[in-house]
């Protein structure tokens, strides 16, 4: 059974399937591959063209499917309905209730202007083009990306190890499990009753989506009942789902949820210096939690072994990976 969000997975995971009954009873949904398919439930203005799959396949709830007598004419309405003009359409049409979503009555009202044919081919030809080179920019930036991603890795290890340092310096190290030089704090979650959004009581933190890509926090809930406390300069990191997403607490006392730990560190190390220690064993932390699901123990954190180094050494480190980051940021 396809849905909409198998496209946006690649239909890799969760894909959900129907025995012989229900593709028989589901007839007139079948797929065959170049059909139209758009959400009316949700993510409305979704559109996307079913790949041949040359594989039984038939329509999931909250979905319509188009097809056309002629391939050619779904390829047009595909670019109408991604464009500005046809994304109004389909918002006029919308409910503006809780959950958005429009019937297929009202999706037919929709006016679509049909050129003669030629000159649909020559507008799909035109698009079509114009996508490949967007796919082929796409491609190239999530390479650029991945190798940026490879480069900030490499230079977070041998910051943290000591070898960004000129080498002609004497200086003091040793080497240190987590749990000796700090404590570590595991988030909970609360009642949907204990928070809110009008920025009564201290910002409470849920997960990796309220960590920014440049480690700042997203402050967008509040509690007046914290339970666990996060204080000034902790180090936090996400344990559960999106994990080893992390930050700085520049914010003050916060309450952090499940998904979330707080490392506040003894007065000899620096939370930008804990930061990157986290940054580099994210990988390996996730590989010893031994499950399908992603996931940081807490006894594999706070047996995380790293170079301790003084403090000015410390700060020397955190400087020489900051300048680096911000030089790859302008690539």
């Amino acid at each position: 059974m396809i849905k909409t969000q198998d496209f946006q997975n690649n239909f890799s995971e969760d894909l959900t399937y129907t025995d012989e009954h229900g593709y028989n009873f589901l007839s007139n949904s079948n797929l065959y591959g170049g059909e139209l398919i758009l959400s009316n439930v949700g993510s409305v203005g979704k559109v996307y063209i079913v790949p041949h799959f040359n594989l039984k396949m038939t329509l999931a709830p909250n979905s319509i499917m188009v097809r056309f007598f002629e391939e050619s004419l779904n390829l047009y309405l595909y670019y109408f309905l991604q464009s500005k003009f046809g994304y109004t359409c389909l918002k006029n049409i919308t409910s503006a209730t809780a959950i958005q979503k429009f019937n297929k009555t009202d999706f037919k009202t929709i006016l679509v202007p049909i050129p003669p044919k030629n000159e649909q081919l020559r507008i799909i030809n035109s698009l079509n083009t114009l996508s490949s080179k967007l796919d082929e920019i796409n491609n190239l930036n999530v390479q650029i990306q991945l190798v940026k991603s490879q480069i900030k890795n490499k230079i977070i290890k041998l910051g943290i190890q000591g070898k960004l340092l000129n080498s002609d310096d004497n200086y003091y190290s040793k080497n240190i499990k987590l749990k000796d030089c700090g404590q570590l704090l595991s988030g909970r979650d609360l009642e949907l009753k204990f928070i809110n959004n009008e920025k009564r009581g201290i910002p409470y933190i849920t997960g990796a989506s309220q960590i920014s890509d440049n480690n700042n926090l997203i402050i967008n809930r509040w509690t007046n009942y914290p339970t666990v406390i996060s204080q000034l300069h902790d180090v936090l990191i996400t344990v559960k789902g999106t994990i080893g997403k992390t930050a700085i607490n520049n914010v003050g006392n916060i309450h952090i949820a499940r998904q979330i730990m707080a490392f506040k560190s003894e007065t000899y190390i620096l939370p930008e210096y804990i930061l990157l220690v986290f940054q580099n064993n994210v990988n390996s932390l996730n590989l010893a939690n031994n499950s399908l699901i992603p996931g940081i123990k807490r006894d594999n954190l706070l047996n995380i072994k790293f170079t301790l180094f003084s403090i000015q050494k410390q700060r020397e480190i955190c400087s020489l990976n900051s300048k680096c980051f911000e030089l790859l940021n302008t690539i």
